[in-house]
């Protein structure tokens, strides 16, 4: 968590545009970084063969290509049709809330009625967090094409069911497993080069689980979080509050692009 939030090569922003006055919302965006070689560990050699869009980047935007930089794209859709002219672009950049670790706690399969309480980092509110239940689940195991280079991946997790008094905003607390997923079983080497999966070959994988959604009549204010996925069952879940909290030093950034043509 700490690397993630102290990591130069990542956008922890958001941007907004405004055209002829109103706000365009972002569609979609990508983007990359580049890492100066003096920097890197391991294969120098592998790095600049991985890295030749990166060090185009560089080149055209005549960077000095000694210290690290984040290339960042968004794509915007415009609110309603295609304005007749373009009288006025701007972008506004606004720091994104920043991650503050909170309380851990332990629970097990079946396990209901346990209070774990905790006070706000910034608002100093105390709260408590019920847990609900807790219960195995498993995703669907299948059979990866052979070019893949994938022998095994790990299935089985848990869902968390709970809930905060008093309620916080959504997006406000994260429950989340304090291990990681276990590794993907490769081959030595996967056959088809242009095949990419989500993961690094030594590292855990990343994987997104949709749930069942919880009952609401019975539980209006209930939650739901995902522990790791592991080869075996798991017998206990150790979980972590993440607090997505304003920044003391939250700044906005207005950057109007000038000479725009009538």
């Amino acid at each position: 968590d700490r690397l993630q939030q102290e990591t130069p090569f990542d956008n922890h922003f958001r941007v907004e545009a405004q055209v002829n006055g109103g706000k365009t919302p972002v569609r979609m965006g990508c983007g990359t970084s580049w890492c100066p070689p003096k920097l890197r560990p391991g294969d120098e050699a592998v790095s600049a063969e991985s890295d030749k869009a990166e060090e185009l980047l560089v080149n055209e935007y005549g960077l000095d290509p000694g210290v690290g930089w984040v290339f960042w794209r968004n794509s915007f859709a415009w609110k309603e049709h295609v304005p007749e002219s373009l009288r006025s672009l701007s972008f506004t950049f606004t720091e994104d809330p920043v991650s503050v670790p909170g309380a851990h706690f332990w629970t097990r399969q079946g396990e209901a009625g346990k209070t774990v309480t905790f006070v706000h980092p910034t608002t100093g509110r105390t709260h408590v967090l019920t847990i609900l239940g807790q219960e195995p689940e498993s995703l669907q195991n299948r059979e990866f094409p052979r070019e893949l280079g994938i022998e095994g991946w790990p299935i089985h997790f848990h869902v968390l069911h709970y809930q905060v008094e008093p309620e916080l905003p959504d997006g406000e607390l994260m429950i989340s497993d304090c291990v990681q997923s276990d590794s993907i079983i490769r081959t030595e080497q996967p056959v088809a080069s242009s095949v990419a999966v989500i993961g690094g070959a030594d590292g855990p994988t990343s994987f997104f689980v949709m749930g069942k959604q919880p009952d609401s009549k019975a539980y209006p204010k209930k939650r739901m979080a995902y522990s790791a996925l592991h080869y075996t069952p798991a017998e206990a879940v150790e979980w972590k509050m993440v607090f997505r909290v304003e920044s003391s030093i939250r700044a906005e950034v207005e950057v109007e692009l000038r000479g725009i043509s009538q």
